[in-house]
């Protein structure tokens, strides 16, 4: 279902988030990312390698692996949180995509689940959806894994947002990082390869 910016932005201030502030207003992020460290995806034919000199090299095989493994920990995340549904929507980063180009496939398959909605191009409004659409939620974290796409996911019963990015991360943002942290970290021994990390935003009272 569509959900218009004024209402997205209304969800997201109730649970302390600010739209429009740096860092949605929060003091600390939370998150979760693979040992793999990926950058912008794999090496696709035809790209030189050297121009991702920093980044794991991986096969593309193992890319949708990782995946794979990234989107099993937030269904389980989503369970041990009784989390039953989403908002995907842009939200802080504005934009919907931040690479377009129609020869990416993963660009086109997230343009058309928009175009589907009634999403038009840089709208900034969302879609509500349950979180047992796992295929929707795998897209748009190869998405943002992939440097394409900048929809983020918005859980209001949880007070979370995630906004997953190119460097294969996952940051949370919620005004209460310390119940978050312990209920990740708890998840994380049953993923040795994911990794915790906080760090502070600098933002002050």
């Amino acid at each position: 279902m569509k959900v218009e910016l004024t209402h997205v932005n209304k969800q997201l201030i109730a649970c302390g988030l600010h739209p429009e502030a740096p860092y949605l207003g929060v003091h600390n992020i939370i998150g979760v990312y693979h040992a793999h460290e990926w950058d912008h995806g794999y090496c696709e034919y035809g790209e030189k390698e050297d121009e991702f000199m920093h980044r794991y090299n991986g096969t593309c095989r193992g890319f949708y692996a990782d995946l794979s493994e990234m989107a099993s920990f937030l269904n389980q995340y989503f369970k041990d949180r009784a989390i039953i549904e989403f908002i995907a929507a842009p939200f802080h980063n504005h934009n919907q995509f931040k690479y377009i180009d129609d020869d990416y496939d993963i660009y086109r398959e997230i343009k058309r689940f928009l175009m589907h909605y009634d999403i038009s191009d840089n709208s900034q409004a969302g879609i509500r959806l349950s979180v047992n659409e796992k295929e929707v939620i795998e897209m748009l974290l190869e998405g943002a894994f992939r440097g394409v796409s900048l929809l983020g996911l918005f859980f209001p019963e949880a007070n979370v947002l995630i906004s997953p990015n190119h460097h294969f991360g996952i940051p949370f943002f919620t005004q209460n990082p310390n119940s978050e942290k312990e209920a990740i970290e708890l998840l994380l021994k049953d993923f040795p390869n994911l990794k915790f990390y906080e760090k502070s935003t600098g933002i002050e009272d």
